[in-house]
């Protein structure tokens, strides 16, 4: 059985101290909640430690780890936890959208001078990694939320309806009149003739053809 550094009594204390927090405003792609904790109640020469662990699990800010660390101390705790955290699963899915969105409003934010940051740039690879996570973990974690993830394709920002769509199809099963929506709006972006934006995704629907030749009847 694997071992962690928090004991049962400290992760749930944790979990339950994100969820406060995250519900009151979005994760800033920050550990500051996780760390506002850890100096409240851990020693501080076991916070590097702690925090490395929580990366090695699939956490690195606090909404990851409040989503994806504690699915392993729940294969550690569960039989002392009941259906605890499971329960806290269903309170944490309702903030995933909300994280979604203000990531990719952080990415679209990103000006031609910031790609010339490479502390920018990895942070905003950072946000599109932890997107597609979000759009894996609506896809088997949290079914309830994909309605309320489609509707994003009506947004009226086309770079988000254009994210949306790629992470609908690739990384997420709907039906087919959602699947064709999603087709549409990346076929939108490439009609729209934008140098970078429309060359990338016809690049992108070129390849999935050839992949995926039943698609293109949609």
């Amino acid at each position: 059985m694997a071992t962690y550094l928090l004991t049962l009594h400290q992760a749930a204390s944790l979990l339950e101290y994100l969820k406060a927090q995250l519900n009151k405003s979005v994760c800033d792609q920050s550990c500051k909640h996780t760390k506002q904790w850890l100096a409240m109640n851990i020693p501080h020469e076991q916070h590097e430690a702690i925090l490395s662990e929580m990366e090695a699990l699939g956490g690195y800010c606090d909404c990851e780890i409040l989503m994806n660390c504690y699915e392993k101390y729940e294969e550690v705790f569960c039989d002392e936890m009941g259906t605890s955290l499971k329960l806290h699963k269903r309170a944490e899915s309702k903030n995933v959208i909300e994280t979604y969105l203000a990531n990719l409003q952080e990415i679209n934010d990103m000006t031609l001078d910031d790609f010339g940051s490479r502390r920018k740039v990895r942070k905003t690879n950072k946000l599109a990694d932890s997107n597609r996570r979000i759009a894996v973990d609506i896809e088997e974690r949290y079914p309830e939320q994909k309605e309320s993830f489609a509707k994003l394709l009506l947004h009226h920002n086309w770079k988000i309806r254009c994210q949306v769509a790629h992470h609908m199809l690739e990384v997420m099963n709907y039906s087919t009149e959602y699947r064709k929506m999603a087709f549409d709006e990346i076929k939108d972006v490439i009609n729209k003739d934008i140098s970078v934006e429309s060359f990338g995704n016809k690049i992108w629907l070129d390849q999935w053809y050839k992949e995926h030749p039943e698609d293109m009847s949609l």
